[in-house]
């Protein structure tokens, strides 16, 4: 069985992809949260990523350990909803968005849908 290790090991290694570099603004998704639906980068930090996801849109940035969770970059970046989101300040080591952003996001949503 210890050869079979090895050479597993030995397959990952070289097929290792190369580190996807997120920045501040990007669409990326979830891989075990697809209800989430897209989300958008607000902070980056050495292993951690702060985003708000569209679909299940909080005051405060889910916080994502980025060497336990592989997000992927979204294809399409842009969305009529998250290009709106009220611009985020950092509070207590956490991102959040202003204290009227419900009704930023409520208006957003209605241009949305009728555009």
């Amino acid at each position: 069985m210890g050869g079979n290790l090895v050479e597993w090991g030995r397959l990952l290694k070289g097929n290792r992809m190369k580190a996807t570099v997120f920045k501040v603004g990007m669409l990326v998704e979830h891989p075990n949260r697809p209800e989430w639906g897209v989300g958008k980068v607000s902070g980056v930090e050495e292993d951690r990523l702060h985003i708000f996801f569209k679909g299940n849109l909080e005051k405060k940035a889910k916080v994502i350990l980025r060497s336990i969770i592989s997000l992927t970059v979204a294809e399409d970046q842009t969305d009529p909803v998250l290009d709106s989101l009220p611009e985020a300040s950092q509070e207590d080591g956490g991102w959040v968005l202003p204290k009227n952003y419900e009704k930023k996001m409520a208006a957003a949503a209605k241009l949305a849908a009728v555009g």
